[in-house]
């Protein structure tokens, strides 16, 4: 596996640790997208940035910061009740 996917999933399990349910399923759905994504097309960052306005993100993008709790809600949430874990007096 490479580095990428394992990234992608240690991020996911952190999303789905804290809470973030939705949050982790559109990201799952966002590397479904770019996988099949033609990269072999893309040779630099505007290339990129052009196959990205086409739109292939723009519905997730939405989703994602209608989502109430956010990401944030979610973190201060997790580190409010394993305050111990993170904090050292």
């Amino acid at each position: 596996m490479n580095r990428g996917a394992k990234l992608v999933k240690e991020s996911v399990n952190a999303l789905n640790k804290i809470g973030a349910n939705q949050q982790a399923i559109i990201l799952t759905r966002a590397v479904n997208i770019f996988n099949t994504m033609q990269l072999s097309s893309i040779d630099d960052v505007e290339d990129y940035i052009e196959a990205t306005e086409e739109g292939k993100f723009l519905k997730l993008d939405l989703e994602y910061y209608a989502l109430e709790p956010t990401v944030n809600d979610f973190l201060e949430k997790y580190l409010e009740q394993h305050e111990a874990e993170f904090i050292i007096e």
